[in-house]
C-alpha cells in the first residue's frame, strides 16, 4: 500500500538545501578551524560564517524553468493542464458552477496520457518544477514520484557520479535527499577529522578512492592505506630519495622520487614491475595514459615513455624552469613550470600546441579534464583557462602564499598552499566556499577529495581526512 503524503511536507525536505534559497556570493567564506586531538582525531569548529538570505519558495519555481526544447515542451503540456481548474476525480472534489452557468469544458492532458508517458515528460522537469506538480492533485504526486523521475534528476547533476550497480535496485529518491544532505554539509564545512599518522617525514603525494589510500613521502616509502579503517596495510621500498609524486590506477602505480627515477609497481603483488631512468634531477610530477608514462623533471624537461616496455619515446623540451606539474588528458598533455607558463601538448604528434600566459610567478600545479585548465602559482592565485582558446575565464585570489595543490570537479575547486590553509572554492562562480585553517601545522603539499571526504598531507607526517559523511549512509555515492 503507497501512503500518499502532503505534498508540502516534500517540499519541506528540499527547499532548505536548494542553492537558490542562499545568497549566491558572500564576502568571507566559512572559515573552519581544526584542532588536532592528539589522538588520530581532530575537531572541526565553526569560526565564522556568511550571512544566510532566504528566498519565497514561489520565487524558486518561477525562475526554475530552464532552455531546452524537450524540456520546454514538458513544462508547456504540465502547465497548460495546471494552470485551469483540474477536476480532482480521484480526490472526490468537483468544482462547483454558478446556477445557469454552462459548465466550460476541462480535463488534464498529463493524467490521461499513458503512464509511461507522463513519467517521461517529467523526466525533463528540473527539482523546483518536480516539487511544484506534486502539489497539484494526487494523480500528478504519484506520477514524479517514480522511480526514473527521480533518476532523471540524478543524472542532472554533472558531478553526481553513480558507481558501477549492475542490477541492483537503487531508490534514487532516498539518494537525491542524502545527496542534499551531503551537499549542505559540504556548505556549513561539517566534518569529522581522522589523522593518519606512520610516515617518519614530510608526506610529499597521495591519491585515494573508496578502497585505498596511497602516500609517499620524504621518508624514501609508499605507504598503502585501507580507505575504510585507516590502517596501514602495505609499505613499498626501492626508492633511494624522497618520494616526490605518485598516480596509480587500476593495479598500475607509477612514482617519481628525488632520485631522479620513475618506477613502476604492481599493486595486485606490492612489487616492482619497472624502472624508468633518464631525467638528470629530481622527478616532480608523473601522469599515464593508455599509450604512455610521462614524467617531469627538475631538469626543465618532460619525458614520455612507453608504458608497457618503458622504453623512452620521446623527450619534449621547451620549459626554462623546473617542470613541477603534468596533467594527461586522452592525447593532451598539460605542463606548469618555474617559469611561469602552462603549455598544452599534442601527444599524437608529440609536439607544443599553445602557450597559457597570466601567472606573475612561477606554477607548483596544474589540472585538466580535457575542457578546462587550472592553475596554481607561487602569485598565490589560481587561474581557470579555456584550454580550446587558451583563454583566462577565471582568477581565485585569497591564499597568502604558494597555491601548492590543486583538484577540482564540476561543481567544485580544493586548493592547498604554504598559507597552511585548504579552501573549497566555487567553480562556477570563484567565490571561496570554505576555508580550513589550523589542520595542519605547516605547509601543505598535496590535497584530493571525492564526493564525501577531502585528504590532504603536510609538513607535518600526518595525513589529514576530513569526511562529510559520518553517519550518513553512503552507498551508491561515490
Amino acid at each position: 500500500m503507497v501512503i500518499y503524503q502532503h505534498p508540502s511536507a516534500l517540499w519541506a525536505a528540499f527547499k532548505k538545501s536548494d542553492p537558490r534559497c542562499e545568497p549566491t556570493t558572500s564576502l568571507l567564506p566559512t572559515r573552519i578551524r581544526i584542532k588536532n586531538n592528539g589522538d588520530g582525531t581532530g575537531t572541526a569548529r565553526l569560526v565564522e560564517a556568511p550571512p544566510t538570505v532566504r528566498r519565497s519558495s514561489f520565487s524558486l519555481f518561477n525562475h526554475s524553468i530552464k532552455q531546452g526544447s524537450k524540456r520546454k515542451l514538458s513544462l508547456t503540456l504540465i502547465r497548460r493542464s495546471s494552470e485551469k481548474a483540474i477536476r480532482r476525480d480521484d480526490e472526490g472534489f468537483e468544482s462547483g458552477h454558478a446556477q445557469g452557468a454552462k459548465p466550460r469544458s476541462r480535463f488534464d492532458i498529463i493524467t490521461r496520457m499513458p503512464t509511461e508517458v507522463a513519467t517521461l515528460i517529467f523526466q525533463y522537469c528540473d527539482l523546483q518544477s518536480i516539487l511544484a506538480v506534486t502539489r497539484v492533485s494526487k494523480s500528478w504526486h504519484n506520477l514524479a514520484m517514480q522511480n526514473p523521475v527521480w533518476h532523471s534528476l540524478v543524472l542532472q547533476q554533472p558531478a553526481w557520479d553513480l558507481p558501477p550497480h549492475k542490477d541492483a535496485y537503487i531508490d534514487y529518491i532516498d539518494l537525491y535527499r542524502r545527496r542534499l544532505d551531503l551537499k549542505q554539509r559540504w556548505r556549513k564545512g561539517q566534518v569529522e577529522t581522522r589523522y593518519l599518522e606512520g610516515h617518519e617525514d614530510s608526506v610529499y603525494c597521495l591519491q585515494f578512492d573508496n578502497e585505498k589510500i596511497i602516500s609517499g613521502s620524504r621518508d624514501k616509502k609508499i605507504k598503502v592505506w585501507n580507505s575504510r579503517t585507516y590502517q596501514c596495510m602495505h609499505t613499498l621500498q626501492g626508492h633511494t630519495a624522497s618520494v616526490l609524486c605518485l598516480r596509480y590506477h587500476g593495479n598500475m602505480l607509477v612514482s617519481g622520487s628525488s632520485d631522479t627515477s620513475v618506477r613502476v609497481w604492481n599493486l595486485d603483488t606490492m612489487e616492482l614491475s619497472m624502472q624508468l631512468n633518464g631525467h638528470t634531477s629530481g622527478v616532480l610530477d608523473v601522469c599515464f595514459n593508455d599509450e604512455y608514462i610521462i614524467s617531469c623533471s627538475k631538469d626543465t624537461t618532460i619525458r614520455v615513455w612507453d608504458r608497457f616496455t618503458g622504453e623512452p619515446v620521446a623527450t619534449l623540451n621547451g620549459h626554462r624552469g623546473p617542470v613541477n606539474s603534468v596533467q594527461v588528458h586522452g592525447d593532451q598533455l598539460v605542463s606548469a613550470a618555474g617559469d611561469g607558463l602552462v603549455k598544452l601538448w599534442d601527444l599524437k604528434k608529440l609536439a607544443l600546441k599553445r602557450d597559457f600566459v597570466g601567472h606573475t610567478r612561477g606554477l607548483a600545479c596544474v589540472q585538466f579534464d580535457g575542457k578546462r585548465i587550472l592553475s596554481g602559482s607561487n602569485d598565490k592565485k589560481i587561474k581557470v583557462w579555456d584550454a580550446k582558446t587558451g583563454e583566462c575565464t577565471m582568477t581565485l585570489e585569497g591564499h597568502e602564499d604558494l597555491v601548492r595543490t590543486l583538484s577540482f570537479n564540476e561543481d567544485m575547486i580544493v586548493s592547498g598552499s604554504y598559507d597552511q590553509t585548504i579552501r573549497v572554492w566555487d567553480i562556477h562562480t570563484g567565490h571561496c566556499m570554505l576555508s580550513f585553517q589550523t589542520g595542519h601545522p605547516g605547509w601543505v603539499f598535496s590535497t584530493a577529495f571525492s564526493a564525501t571526504r577531502i585528504i590532504s598531507t603536510s609538513q607535518d607526517s600526518k595525513i589529514m581526512c576530513m569526511d562529510f559523511s559520518s553517519g550518513l549512509d553512503t552507498k551508491f555515492i561515490v
